[in-house]
């Protein structure tokens, strides 16, 4: 689980999240250049409505100036007829020649018409021509001017009527001043096409309804998609233009792809590099467990080696001092090996020796007991807190456990089955040191803690091994005990 955890948890979450700031940096980026790329189609939109509302107010100031040349002849008493009307209209300027005529229609039937061409609109009343739209009618009703169109003309023209109602000074309504206006001739001056400076353009707004007139300029689904509008504003009345870039708004950012192949390369090299050193530090720690293994155990049998018994007796030593317990330990032999060995071999020896020490480290049952090898074929099984009666049961049913396995030997050994002999040694550690200290020398005063625990487990093992030979002088297969 640790070595999951190391090698796989913490790369991946380390490549998640390192995507996660990757997707969080695009996001933000992907925001920014929307805004940008809207922007900059509100200024090209900003300019191309400029140009076209400048236009249309200097086109329609033409209507301004025929009602004042109304009301000043009326305020001079002074007769409007063809002849003042021409000369006054001439004098207007149309330098881009959106003005396709002009018009005075006093109550609201046209009298006068500029130029002379237009002659065929002398006697038509405004009110029966605008009934469908009704611009006329608002035109009186608001005391403003209202745009009519654009529409096709009677000359062919598309063309847009700005009519400006003009009123008396007792407030009575006399007529209208009208100027006709070229749409197609004001597109070109205005540099209005469909498509300008990469946007689609389309115009709403016909009869200066606005947003809620009708499409009388390019592709009316721009006002169905995410388009950028404006408000195209002339008297009483506007237009809605609506733009949006040829290809569509852009799904992504410049270097957008470079980026996230970058960002998950990056991601993935940071996260293969924070396995492999986890791989690196579990394998480290993988060899020191091995390297510890390597000193403590014995290497064919796997029991603890004589360092480690050693250390072992020191700790179970002190523990019996403090806890006033016994400490037992049991010396085995394994009877005539050395023919054992000669007689099939080292492999077979070797199986051997592992067999007795699978034994042993059974009978090895608590947590503080150990089974080590003492070399050769000789071990040692410690019993912490064990009197010698009970270590003397424990070597009993370990030699029969032994002979139990029945590992046949037939060489020149007086037994069937491989045995051993035991030696069974018991001290009381806690007794030892309060002799030692009545003594007051030797042992007790010349000893420090360490050299008393040393001195008392050899001791202890030596008693041990003279059980053992002891057994074996009695004949093998036996156990011997004595009491320190």
């Amino acid at each position: 689980m640790k070595f999951s955890l190391t090698s796989a948890g913490i790369p991946l979450v380390t490549f998640v999240a390192l995507i996660l700031i990757a997707a969080y940096i695009d996001t933000s980026r992907m925001s920014r250049h929307h805004v940008q790329e809207r922007s900059l189609a509100a200024e090209k939109l900003d300019r191309q409505r400029e140009r076209l509302e400048n236009r249309l107010y200097r086109g329609m100031s033409n209507a301004v100036a025929l009602r004042s040349f109304v009301l000043s002849s009326l305020t001079t008493d002074q007769t409007i007829n063809n002849q003042n009307f021409t000369t006054f209209a001439s004098t207007l300027p149309n330098v881009e020649k959106t003005v396709l005529g002009l018009q005075l229609a006093p109550d609201a039937i046209i009298r006068y018409v500029f130029p002379e061409s237009d002659s065929v609109l002398l006697g038509v009343n405004l009110l029966n021509i605008t009934k469908d739209n009704g611009t006329v009618q608002r035109a009186i009703v608001d005391r403003r001017m209202i745009v009519d169109g654009p529409r096709l003309l009677s000359q062919g023209n598309q063309g847009l009527v700005a009519r400006l109602p003009i009123f008396m000074s007792n407030n009575q309504f006399w007529g209208f001043s009208t100027v006709v206006l070229d749409f197609d001739r004001l597109a070109i001056e205005s540099e209005l096409n469909v498509v300008v400076n990469g946007l689609r353009l389309a115009i709403r707004g016909k009869d200066g309804r606005g947003s809620t007139g009708e499409v009388f300029f390019g592709d009316a689904e721009l006002f169905s998609l995410d388009s950028i509008r404006q408000d195209i504003n002339f008297h009483n009345g506007n237009w809605q233009i609506a733009g949006i870039p040829v290809s569509g708004w852009s799904g992504y950012w410049p270097g957008r792809n470079l980026f996230l192949a970058a960002s998950i390369s990056l991601s993935l090299l940071i996260s293969t590099l924070i396995w492999r050193n986890a791989q690196h530090k579990y394998q480290l720690s993988l060899n020191e467990k091995l390297l510890r293994a390597l000193a403590s155990e014995d290497s064919l049998t796997k029991l603890a080696n004589r360092r480690t018994l050693q250390n072992h007796l020191d700790v179970e030593w002190k523990r019996a001092v403090r806890m006033k317990n016994t400490l037992a330990l049991l010396m085995i032999d394994i009877d005539y090996f050395k023919d054992y060995n000669d007689h099939y071999g080292h492999l077979e020896g070797d199986k051997c020796l592992c067999l007795i020490a699978n034994t042993i480290k059974a009978a090895a049952k608590r947590p503080a007991d150990l089974a080590a090898r003492f070399g050769g074929e000789e071990f040692v099984l410690v019993l912490p807190d064990t009197t010698l009666d009970s270590a003397l049961n424990v070597a009993e049913k370990l030699r029969l456990d032994i002979l139990a396995q029945k590992i046949d030997r037939d060489d020149a050994a007086p037994m069937d089955y491989v045995t051993v002999s035991i030696g069974v040694a018991s001290s009381n550690p806690s007794a030892e040191v309060e002799v030692g200290m009545g003594m007051g020398m030797g042992m007790g005063m010349g000893m420090g803690v360490e050299q008393r625990s040393r001195h008392s487990t050899r001791l202890l093992l030596e008693e041990a091994d003279k059980r053992l030979y002891r057994a074996k002088a009695k004949g093998r297969n036996r156990a011997e005990a004595a009491d320190v």
